[in-house]
């Protein structure tokens, strides 16, 4: 394959993987705002299943989406850029094993131990987060700083990757407001890492 077609290829796994980072916000907002108040109550419901398999498959394909974001500002990112782009792979990566949790995991303990699930989250889950936070903020002040992709879409990879993945992430952080998400998968949305330009709007 050549480095081209690999281009293509993570530009259109980074923009599928924006779209279903929407999709998956609007029914986290459905069951954080419709269905039962407690994470334990929404976890043992059919709209969180559907819900976290599309965050599961949106941070794969986000993970693949990186390598093409980087690749075509690799040099005029520098070494933020860098560091940005493997802080954030890592932090995806991490937050990647959370969400197969989410999936797999975190139903049956819905059903077998509920107040697990209301406690809060471990430690390990909120370093996941942190580093995906951190490591997108800087991916996204490199990008600002390259200036090969839209300007726009650079503010929007910083401002969305305070997310950190719907209602999970806001029992991390509190203080990010649910809708930074929907923000972030239009930003992924929009990017083409083949000719730097915008796309979708």
């Amino acid at each position: 394959m050549s480095f081209s077609n690999l281009l293509r290829w993570s530009g259109l796994a980074a923009m599928v993987g924006g779209a279903l980072f929407v999709i998956f916000e609007l029914l986290d907002l459905y069951n954080f705002f419709v269905v039962e108040e407690n994470f334990s109550e929404v976890a043992a419901t059919a709209p969180w299943v559907a819900e976290a398999l599309l965050n599961l498959l949106g941070t794969v394909l986000l993970l693949f989406g990186l390598f093409g974001l980087y690749a075509r500002q690799s040099e005029a990112a520098g070494h933020l850029g860098l560091v940005g782009f493997l802080v954030a792979f890592l932090g995806t990566a991490l937050v990647a094993g959370v969400s197969w949790g989410d999936v797999f995991v975190v139903p049956i303990l819905a059903d077998a131990a509920p107040e697990v699930l209301d406690a809060g989250p471990p430690l390990g889950i909120i370093l996941s987060f942190g580093v995906f936070t951190v490591g997108w903020v800087l991916f996204g002040l490199a990008t600002l700083r390259a200036r090969v992709y839209p300007r726009v879409a650079a503010v929007l990879l910083m401002v969305g990757g305070r997310a950190a993945h719907g209602r999970r992430g806001a029992r991390v952080l509190p203080a990010v407001p649910q809708y930074r998400g929907v923000r972030r998968g239009r930003s992924l949305a929009r990017l083409d890492p083949l000719h730097g330009e915008g796309r979708f709007g």
